[in-house]
């Protein structure tokens, strides 16, 4: 959440120089209240500690946060391509001082935030 909050000071920043200072201002306190509100896994972490105990609310606290940390984790590879495995030749210039790798390696992290 604090995170958010630097982001959130960044943007008025940058909004300040195009919008007047009461729109900023404006702007700042709404997305605050945005930030600060609970959204839906709050919500159902706090229903099911109220309706069925403390016990089952962490549980399920900790059953979401697992679900979002497992997303962010299977977002993250690598892969490696062969130019020879498509046909197409490394090929070497100026006595091979330039040069062109037959291997390309592509990683990749996704995330996905809230």
């Amino acid at each position: 959440m604090i995170t958010n909050c630097y982001a959130l000071v960044a943007s008025c920043m940058i909004l300040s120089m195009l919008i007047s200072p009461e729109q900023g201002l404006a702007f700042l306190a709404a997305a605050m209240l945005i930030t600060v509100s609970p959204g839906p896994d709050n919500l159902m972490v706090l229903s099911m500690g109220m309706s069925r105990g403390r016990k089952q609310g962490v549980v399920f606290g900790l059953g979401c946060a697992l679900g979002c940390l497992s997303h962010t984790v299977l977002a993250n590879g690598a892969f490696t391509v062969k130019q020879s495995d498509f046909g197409i030749k490394p090929f070497a210039v100026f006595g091979g001082a330039l040069s062109v790798k037959d291997e390309l390696e592509l990683k990749f992290a996704i995330s996905a935030r809230r």
